[in-house]
């Protein structure tokens, strides 16, 4: 089985670019292979959202972007940040989204190839430097894959 790993960046590609991210990820990825996203990635995306006004355009994006999640399955890890003393978080999501996807295929699943979808330049070279592959979008009008 491949693993999809997806960042906040990507969930909102549909609406944004008028992109079908699973016909791409038909297009780039063998069968069979599963959406995973760990639960920080919607923590980020509902605190953002919790600051805007009702009629806010990322708001509207975010919520077709969730109505095209559900088009096809995919599993919520939970996995969020925890917060210090201070109140302040003690890791960034990108991070989480990095380590989980490193345990992922050293701990749970050794022989199945993983990706991280983003567009995060910085996610991407980190990724890079670690071996992990990453989907990103190219061009403003299709996915690419970055071995």
């Amino acid at each position: 089985m491949i693993s999809i790993f997806l960042d906040a960046n990507f969930l909102l590609l549909p609406t944004q670019f008028k992109l079908d991210i699973y016909q791409e990820f038909e297009r780039l990825v063998p069968k069979p292979w599963q959406l995973l996203i760990i639960k920080a990635i919607f923590n980020e995306l509902d605190t953002k959202i919790a600051k805007l006004s009702p009629t806010a355009k990322f708001r509207r994006e975010y919520s077709f972007a969730l109505q095209l999640l559900e088009r096809h399955p995919f599993v919520v890890l939970p996995i969020s940040r925890k917060k210090g003393a201070d109140d302040r978080y003690l890791t960034k999501v990108d991070s989480l989204l990095l380590t989980t996807a490193e345990q992922w295929q050293r701990e749970q699943h050794p022989g199945d190839r993983i990706y991280v979808a983003t567009n995060d330049k910085k996610l991407r070279g980190q990724c890079r430097q670690r071996g992990i592959a990453t989907i990103y979008l190219r061009n403003r009008k299709y996915l690419d894959v970055d071995l």
